[in-house]
């Protein structure tokens, strides 16, 4: 490690550091930087889909279930691990290369101790749960909180700086490691361990690959005032996060505790399997929208529009994946996961109605963070989060099926009030967001009624041949619904156009 910082200068040339500043052909350099990162980005999340269809066939529901409910506790830890100083490095408008080192070595501390604390709890954790296979996975896992701490900063300043190709090629690279190792070691017969230590491998790669990456290195340990405002910035998002996490979490410790790994088991592979791909659809927009938009926050007109166009580019995408979801639930279970995995075909079901007011409301954390407001994002977090806990907790009394339909009901609910409470004084408003994005769920659901009639007709086919029919028919209706029975046709084309722009030398 070096002993002092390179020269500003070198890291400002690099463009991690420095100001945050708009530039005339930003909003189309975002629109390429998104296609650029959902091409890139695809290729690691078909790794990783692949490795999770393969290993779930080859390990029990239990084994999920059991790393799900460990994950539940533990992880909350990892929020302490970044202490939110991510977020806050991406957002400040001005970033010294003494403020970026202070903020590394308070991640990196703080990564330490948290992975030292969770060591230690390991056994409370296993007592807890009255199952001593816990305390050693625990303890493994808490490796991956030390690399975390390490690299957090080197991520966030490859973010700030619009290193989407950077960032993509290690997101590829680590998927292609860490899900080949998951196989290999769940063909081995490793069981649970095979999640194990592939999620150790992907932390330890991945900070490997963003400090490659990242030209900046951390100097000396030493606090510099300025970076007060960071910590600060950070701290919000931190008891946001933590609010966040336990609504995500509870209901699986609880699930654990009251029915055993199997019952949980069933129940994240619905939620984890429809939460991944939501995450494909919103990691490329929420990696490149958020510091874009922090350029434009000086320019309402331009803000509002390409707030817009890219909560409509989502719908596009959200509205489709939430009514084949529910269309083909049972064929997708049966041919990916196998029959042990039959009861997650309803659940995930129920789970994918409530897409698209779950995607929307993600949104709005882009424009607390945009305009530098984390303390509302706080705030309503702790009104948002702690109503999904209540819901959850009142469908625990009702089973899984329970537990899915409340997740789901309360998105609906949140949805006008979340958005509501996040466009304060932005110019934005629900109407105008509505109006930007029902299109494609109308067509959604227009070519969703005619394709669940295929379903029924083609009863007699196999899943793995029902799924394609299925899908082509919706695919299509959905394309001419939307471009020549609702008039989309020019929002497609504008889209199409900004990502064939020619990159420009600034971008």
């Amino acid at each position: 490690m070096r002993e002092q910082s390179p020269p500003l200068t070198e890291a400002r040339e690099a463009g991690i550091l420095g100001d945050l500043r708009s530039t005339p052909e930003l909003a189309s350099s975002s629109a390429r930087n998104w296609g650029v990162t959902v091409l890139a980005k695809s290729g690691a999340h078909g790794i990783q889909f692949a490795s999770l269809v393969i290993t779930a066939r080859l390990l029990t529901p239990a084994d999920f279930g059991l790393f799900a409910m460990i994950m539940a506790v533990i992880g909350i830890a990892g929020l302490f691990r970044d202490l939110g100083l991510s977020t806050a490095t991406i957002r400040i408008p001005r970033l010294t290369s003494e403020q970026a080192n202070t903020l590394f070595w308070i991640n990196a501390c703080s990564g330490l101790a948290v992975a030292l604390l969770v060591c230690a709890a390991a056994p409370l954790v296993a007592s807890f749960y009255d199952d001593p296979r816990i305390a050693p996975i625990a303890a493994a896992l808490s490796l991956n909180f030390f690399f975390g701490g390490l690299a957090a900063q080197h991520g966030a300043l490859l973010q700030r700086g619009l290193r989407f190709g950077a960032l993509a090629s290690i997101r590829v690279l680590t998927a292609v490691s860490s899900g080949g190792l998951a196989v290999a070691l769940a063909l081995a017969g490793f069981g649970i361990w095979a999640l194990v230590w592939s999620g150790i491998a992907s932390g330890a790669l991945g900070a490997w690959l963003n400090w490659r990456a990242c030209p900046w290195r951390p100097g000396r340990p030493r606090f510099d005032r300025s970076a007060r405002e960071a910590v600060s910035f950070g701290g919000y998002m931190m008891v946001f996060g933590f609010l966040n996490f336990v609504a995500r979490n509870l209901h699986n410790v609880l699930m654990g505790a009251m029915w055993g790994p199997a019952t949980v088991g069933l129940y994240n592979r619905a939620h984890g399997f429809m939460t991944t791909l939501v995450s494909y659809l919103l990691e490329p927009l929420s990696t490149v929208t958020p510091p874009t938009l922090s350029r434009l926050a000086s320019e309402p007109a331009a803000f509002s529009g390409h707030y817009y166009r890219m909560a409509t580019a989502l719908t596009l995408l959200s509205a489709p994946l939430s009514a084949v979801l529910v269309l083909l639930a049972d064929d997708i279970v049966a041919v990916l996961f196998g029959p042990q995995w039959h009861d997650s075909a309803a659940l995930l079901k129920t789970l994918a109605i409530g897409i698209v007011p779950q995607a929307l409301c993600h949104t709005s954390g882009w424009i607390y963070l945009c305009l530098g407001n984390p303390r509302a994002m706080m705030k309503w977090g702790i009104v948002g989060w702690s109503f999904i806990i209540g819901c959850l907790l009142v469908g625990l009394a009702f089973g899984l099926s329970g537990v899915a339909a409340a997740y789901t009901l309360g998105m609906f609910l949140l949805f006008w009030p979340c958005m509501s409470y996040a466009f304060r004084g932005t110019g934005l408003t629900v109407g105008r967001l509505l109006t930007a994005c029902w299109p494609p769920v109308a067509a959604a659901i227009l070519a969703g009624a005619p394709a669940w009639w295929i379903t029924l007709l083609l009863e007699s086919w196999t899943p793995a041949g029902r799924i394609p029919a299925v899908l082509g028919v919706f695919g299509t209706l959905y394309t001419v619904i939307l471009i020549f029975g609702l008039g989309q046709r020019q929002l497609l084309a504008e889209i199409a156009t900004q990502l064939r722009r020619p990159r420009s030398p600034r971008s």
